[in-house]
């Protein structure tokens, strides 16, 4: 099993109207192929996680501050508007330090950070967020790990309530001795 890399940001008290961490981009490379000596330096940024963004964005911040060059053009479909945009070749570093190499990303004005990241990072691990007790626990674990389902969940609570029923137990774990 591929070893599993995963963060957790969890509110100081009350719901997170954004979804932020910081992230690493560096012009994109061969992590493998390139003599770590070679490799470009990743400058951290703010990011956003977007479930509503299809594709990954960068500013002009980050382009300038990374010294990228376009690879193309695409249309870009925001909110409130459609726009040409430059494309972007980028290494990016998550905060569990899995960096996804090769993506291309668009670039738009974003508000208050520098970096979206879009479904297609998302998709690549489990993403969960939860607000149990009005506080946001927002986390993210590559490679994927786990079903969640919460309808499942509820079901198999509820079966287990059930009168006369006397649900499931786990066995004891034997104990392991050193």
């Amino acid at each position: 099993m591929p070893q599993q890399h995963s963060f957790t940001v969890r509110s100081q008290g009350g719901i997170l109207r954004a979804l932020q961490t910081s992230c690493g981009i560096a012009e994109a490379f061969d992590p493998v192929g390139t003599p770590a000596a070679q490799h470009p330096q990743f400058k951290q940024f703010q990011a956003i996680w977007d479930t509503g963004a299809t594709g990954s964005v960068i500013t002009q911040n980050v382009v300038d501050a990374c010294t990228l060059k376009p690879i193309s053009m695409t249309q870009v479909h925001g909110v409130d508007s459609s726009n040409l945009s430059e494309v972007y070749l980028v290494n990016i570093m998550l905060p569990n330090n899995v960096g996804v190499r090769q993506v291309r990303v668009s670039k738009n004005r974003l508000i208050n950070t520098d970096v979206l990241i879009g479904m297609d990072i998302i998709t690549l691990g489990d993403f969960a967020v939860t607000h149990q007790g009005g506080n946001t626990v927002f986390s993210f674990c590559f490679p994927s790990q786990r079903c969640l389902d919460f309808v499942a969940e509820g079901q198999r609570s509820a079966r287990a309530n059930q009168p006369g029923f006397r649900g499931y137990t786990q066995p004891k774990q034997p104990k392991r001795h050193k």
